[in-house]
């Protein structure tokens, strides 16, 4: 089936917490939505587009994850909200990657650090310290033919794009 690609991204600029927003819902800042937009358009030029996207629930990755999912010219149904993406550890995002199906090649994952940054930094060999800036990305690649085979460190070629 041809080589795997995952995209990590964080999803954009999000206004404070605080007493007007509880974390869940916090949204986008207008500068949040342009990076948003700005790194989709540079993966669409580079040929990057995804075949899913997922994406935790939360308003500001939801946001990012649509933002991106329109200007790569996906359908709304290739992005797939999943509530244990929620301010998930690596281990966890990994966990729903090892989910995805066989004919997935390019699969992006927005959601949040530092679960994010620290899955980014176990990719490949040896393991690199990536602090993900907001819709900030990094990609891996593996030769292998399913999901559910590739690990982390096995990565063979790791790109981190912020």
């Amino acid at each position: 089936m041809g080589p795997r690609r995952l995209i990590l991204l964080r999803h954009g600029q999000a206004v404070p917490e605080g007493a007007q927003w509880q974390d869940f819902d916090r949204p986008l800042t207008q500068r949040g939505r342009a990076d948003a937009a700005t790194v989709a358009w540079q993966l669409h030029q580079q040929d990057r587009i995804p075949d899913r996207i997922l994406t935790s629930p939360a308003l500001r990755t939801a946001t990012t994850a649509n933002i991106f999912a329109e200007h790569c010219g996906l359908d709304p149904q290739q992005v797939i909200a999943i509530d244990d993406l929620y301010l998930a550890g690596p281990e966890t995002i990994w966990l729903q990657l090892a989910r995805c199906a066989a004919e997935w090649r390019t699969v992006l994952i927005c959601g949040h650090n530092p679960g994010l940054s620290e899955l980014a930094g176990r990719l490949g060999t040896p393991p690199v310290r990536r602090d993900l800036a907001t819709a900030g990305l990094a990609t891996a690649i593996w030769a292998r033919p399913d999901w559910s085979t590739v690990r982390p460190e096995a990565a063979e070629q790791c790109e981190p794009m912020d």
